[in-house]
């Protein structure tokens, strides 16, 4: 909209290549300090790259209520096995979440889920993080 610009030109926002662009929706609200600690002009940002989390190997039974409670929660979960997966297996692990994966690799002490799990970072897909009151 008309009168949004920066109040100084000379902060750089983002340094982009040839033929890159950002691609942003913002939403805002103007307050002051005095109204809500909320609208102070201090604030504590970070940002992370996106996790990809895939099963190489399929993870069955006890193993995989280990890996869906003890090592990743709530990255993944169990879910009863089909007619597609091995005989013999009540269970199995399956990706849920993987927004909720920090990059723990608790699994890693595990063999057998070491050889299962692959947890990779998605390199142009950023995950930003305001705290406010």
């Amino acid at each position: 909209p008309e009168g949004v610009h920066m109040v100084h030109d000379d902060i750089l926002l983002a340094k982009l290549r040839p033929g890159q662009s950002i691609e942003l929706e913002a939403h805002a609200r103007r307050g002051v300090g005095e109204d809500h600690a909320k609208f102070s002009p201090v604030a504590t940002a970070s940002y992370r790259l996106m996790p990809n989390v895939e099963l190489i190997k399929p993870v069955y039974d006890e193993l995989a209520d280990d890996l869906a409670g003890l090592y990743e929660p709530d990255v993944f979960t169990v879910v009863k096995c089909g007619p597609e997966d091995e005989p013999g297996h009540d269970r199995k692990a399956v990706v849920a979440n993987p927004y909720a994966c920090t990059m723990s690799r608790n699994y890693m002490r595990v063999p057998e889920l070491k050889e299962a799990v692959k947890i990779t970072r998605v390199p142009d897909h950023f995950i930003f993080s305001i705290e406010s009151v």
